[in-house]
């Protein structure tokens, strides 16, 4: 997969050479116009690499490489300056910034700075996912797809089958495991400290959640199950050593969970 870099500058005619440039280098550019546009982008796709201007409307290059290292799904990302102002370097390199180049940058020497930045970061490893969801929603099954178009690597798999959850667990061995807490056998509390007990899946990340699909809903009025009854099982699990509990259970959490622990 090639490695995406993201250009930003207000110079429209040389984001687009230098875009022109990283892809004839086998590169993917992406590009933008000021700092606050180019921050939406990294809130929405990894990035292996930043290119930035310094003066840009909107929000300037200092302010972006402020922002990116208070952020904890950024601060890693390497940020490479080009910039006319020489004067302003230390105050960059102070940030943490990669490399400062001054304008007008020489394509050999950008496509060098690129190559020794990219050659420090470690290789993003493969994550396993484990999903357990009777139903599983097509907004998830979205959320899976459109993750891995963002180009993180991950493997997920789905269990729908409830007899033997714990089992399943143990072959795939996952990274992280998704765990509905409204289960028809063996409680959901008693499925965490199991799994827990076992060696291989000791450090692995459990996340609960409470799905509300329309059976299960049905299932809570017949039985006249509460809201807070099943905030106690949420509790219990946490207690019996879940990670965290993804509350509600929608997209936009699963997805923030998955950016959150797959950046690595």
């Amino acid at each position: 997969m090639r490695k995406r870099i993201l250009v930003i500058d207000d110079e429209i005619d040389l984001v687009r050479l230098i875009g022109h440039r990283l892809a004839i280098a086998e590169y993917e550019p992406l590009t933008a116009i000021n700092g606050k546009e180019g921050l939406e982008i990294l809130n929405e796709k990894e990035m292996d690499l930043v290119i930035t201007d310094i003066v840009m409307p909107d929000m300037d290059g200092y302010t972006l490489c402020k922002v990116m290292k208070a952020s904890k799904s950024l601060a890693e990302t390497p940020v490479i300056v080009t910039s006319a102002f020489s004067d302003r370097e230390q105050e960059f390199r102070n940030l943490g910034v990669e490399d400062f180049l001054i304008k007008p940058v020489e394509p050999q020497k950008l496509l060098d700075s690129i190559e020794r930045a990219l050659s420090k970061r470690p290789h993003k490893r493969q994550h396993k996912i484990v999903l357990f969801e009777k139903d599983v929603s097509p907004a998830i099954r979205m959320a899976v797809s459109q993750f891995k178009d963002m180009g993180f690597k991950v493997d997920v798999e789905f269990i729908q089958d409830r007899t033997d959850i714990i089992r399943e667990v143990l072959r795939h061995q996952p990274d992280i495991f998704f765990l509905d807490t409204v289960q028809d056998g063996e409680s959901a509390p008693e499925i965490v400290r199991q799994l827990h007990n076992y060696v291989m899946t000791r450090e692995m990340l459990i996340f609960v959640y409470t799905s509300e699909s329309d059976s299960h809903k049905k299932k809570k009025r017949f039985f006249g199950r509460r809201r807070s009854d099943q905030s106690d099982v949420v509790k219990a699990c946490l207690d019996a050593g879940a990670h965290q509990a993804v509350e509600p259970w929608d997209r936009e959490n699963f997805l923030s969970v998955l950016f959150e622990f797959c950046r690595t």
